[in-house]
């Protein structure tokens, strides 16, 4: 079980401060449900950093009224096999869409 801070945001290594060691290279970009994956995990990062608030509304502007939300990822982990950070990408997409969203 992770652990979580007051406000339900996942605990952050205080080396790196982000949720998400993404770099935004795009070796992802070919996901099959056409997700913006770096763009929702930089959302989610700048959420957990930041404002909260801020980020989710350019994420529902962005994806959810695209529907392009991350709540579409089949979990096929096409992404994760090629993600050179290792990233567990499905499940930082749940994650991210759970924070994002309100339901965390």
């Amino acid at each position: 079980m992770q652990d979580r801070t007051s406000s339900g945001a996942p605990e952050l290594a205080p080396a790196t401060r982000r949720r998400v060691p993404c770099t935004s290279c795009g070796v992802c970009q070919f996901c099959p449900s056409q997700l913006l994956i770096p763009m929702i995990l930089s959302l989610y990062n700048d959420a957990l950093l930041d404002s909260r608030e801020d980020a989710a509304e350019e994420y529902r502007r962005a994806c959810l009224d695209a529907e392009l939300g991350a709540d579409r990822c089949s979990g096929c982990g096409l992404c994760e096999t090629v993600c050179p950070a290792r990233i567990p990408v499905p499940d930082r997409l749940r994650e991210a869409h759970a924070y994002l969203t309100g339901a965390a």
